[in-house]
Parts: C-alpha cells; structure tokens; sequence
C-alpha cells in the first residue's frame, strides 16, 4: 500500500495516522481521529500574527505621545540610552581600523576581510 500526500507539511505523523486509519478501515473497525496537528499550529500562527498587528497599530498610535515625552529630555540621557547599542560598532572600529595600525602588528585590513587567500589566488592564477 502507497500513500502520497498534499499538505505540504514534513509531518511524519501523517502517515502512521492515515496507515492506521486504512488498516482500520480494511479490518471493519472504525478509525481512530487523531488531533490535528497542522490545524493548530495554522490556528496558533494566525493568533499569533493578528495579536502582532494589534501591538504594531497600538505602538503606532502612541508614537506621537512617546516622541513628545522624549523632545523634553536632556541630550546626555539619549546617550546613555544609546550606549549598549554602541558596543558593537566600537568593537568593530577596533577590529577593522584600531588593530591593523598599530606598530609592530602583523594583522592588515586584507586580514580582517579574508581577502589575502584571494589576492594569493590571483597571483597564483597569472601567467
């Protein structure tokens, strides 16, 4: 026997439930239904997916009150507030800009990016 589905989904369970379903059915019993599974996680995708258009039409519509709230502050607190954000680019102005111009520092630009295995390449690939 040979099952071939069309739900589009790579669920094995599919398939232990149908096959149990026909042997079943071929033995005069009444298959068992099972919970369908692919149904709920549809249904909870979709709750999921309205409750985040609800968020974004809420956060839209407090917007102009929370940037009124923010004009009154002070420059020096937007800083602090941006400060954890600012950690990733410094570390990589460290990397890319800091550390290959320090003196005496084997490591370049070319280093950083991964490109002297290609310029090796290239040479090796010229008459």
């Amino acid at each position: 026997m040979a099952i071939q589905l069309n739900s589009y989904t790579p669920s094995l369970e599919h398939y232990d439930s149908i096959n149990s379903g026909i042997i079943d059915l071929t033995e005069g019993n009444t298959p068992q239904v099972g919970t369908p599974v692919p149904t709920i996680r549809d249904a909870g995708l979709g709750l999921l997916t309205v409750l985040v258009v609800i968020l974004m039409v809420r956060g839209i519509q407090r917007a102009g009150v929370w940037a009124q709230r923010r004009a009154a502050w002070l420059t020096w607190r937007y800083g602090l507030r941006l400060l954890p954000q600012a950690i990733g680019p410094i570390l990589a102005l460290l990397l890319f800009v800091a550390l290959p111009n320090i003196k005496n520092t084997s490591m370049t630009t070319l280093d950083v990016f991964g490109s002297g295995q290609l310029r090796w390449c290239w040479c090796l690939r010229s008459p």
